[in-house]
């Protein structure tokens, strides 16, 4: 099953273009409407130019965000429902990618065949993503939306 999305895609620095993307919806796939983003540096040097021009010929157009969270849509995981609150979490090793990769016997952060939402690989400036259900985290529905927000901040500033 195919699943359209609006994405607002940096072309160049600071010109955003409005972009159909398509995605698949397969086996343990969720559908996320984002529902929040924090700005992060690195979107700043994208956006503002501040990237070596190598860089953004690579890596442009591209939906910017990596932090955010959003609400499940849909789900074909059997540990998510609609409804759901989730933090998006922005590394996709190769084993939850869309296609055939090398095995690699390296930790997630360590795959050379990894993508990284907004370098490189469309983030979560768009409105629906489909993204595996392996590859969010489920917000407790107690926890403030701000402070789930900065969830993937803490998960690399904090761990030991």
């Amino acid at each position: 099953m195919k699943i359209e999305s609006n994405a607002f895609r940096l072309i160049e620095p600071g010109v955003f273009k409005k972009d159909t993307l398509t995605h698949d919806f397969e086996e343990k796939d969720i559908i996320v409407k984002p529902t929040k983003a924090s700005v992060c540096h690195a979107d700043l040097r994208y956006y503002t130019g501040n990237r070596r021009p190598e860089a953004r010929a690579k890596k442009l157009p591209m939906a910017l965000f990596h932090e955010g969270i959003g609400i499940v849509e849909d789900s074909k995981h059997p540990d998510f429902q609609q409804g759901d609150k989730v933090v998006i979490v922005p590394n996709i090793p190769s084993h939850l990618r869309k296609g055939t990769y090398p095995t690699t016997s390296f930790q997630d952060n360590y795959d050379e065949n990894a993508v990284f939402m907004g370098s490189g690989f469309d983030g979560i400036c768009q409105d629906r993503m489909v993204v595996s259900g392996d590859n969010v985290v489920k917000v407790p529905t107690d926890l403030d939306e701000d402070v789930a927000l900065i969830a993937e901040l803490c998960s690399v500033s904090l761990f030991p």
